[in-house]
């Protein structure tokens, strides 16, 4: 056997050997959940950057224009359905299996069509 193959032979047999017992320690930790539900509303996580806003809003509840600037958004319906508008030039109807995405010094506002429960993601550090 060349002595190369050897080598990789004896790496092959330690990273198993460190994959198994890694394995066997984490069998050892506490069983902890890996996801969170986000069941509350308001700013529900802020952290590197990312802030995630959800609310729950009644039908004909509105939205006022605002801008998030340095920021990117995502802007994604739950359940109901959402009319929002960019720099009143745009209009769209966002509802579930859809996502709206926008520079956050666009000018943002949104009625409520129905009842609605959205999530908002801004995404980007503030410069200031």
């Amino acid at each position: 056997m060349k002595f190369k193959n050897f080598i990789k032979i004896i790496i092959l047999c330690v990273s198993i050997g460190v994959t198994a017992f890694s394995a066997e320690q984490t069998d050892k930790v506490e069983n902890k959940t890996l996801g969170t539900e986000i069941k509350e509303y308001g700013k529900v996580y802020n952290k590197d950057g990312v802030l995630v806003v959800h609310k729950k809003m009644k039908k004909g509840e509105k939205i006022p224009p605002h801008t998030h600037q340095y920021k990117e958004l995502f802007f994604t319906v739950v359940s109901g359905k959402m009319e929002v508008h960019l720099n009143d030039k745009e209009t769209y109807i966002v509802e579930p299996k859809k996502a709206l995405n926008f520079a956050g010094d666009v000018n943002i506002s949104a009625t409520a069509l129905e009842d609605s429960d959205i999530f908002i993601y801004l995404v980007g550090e503030n410069k200031k």
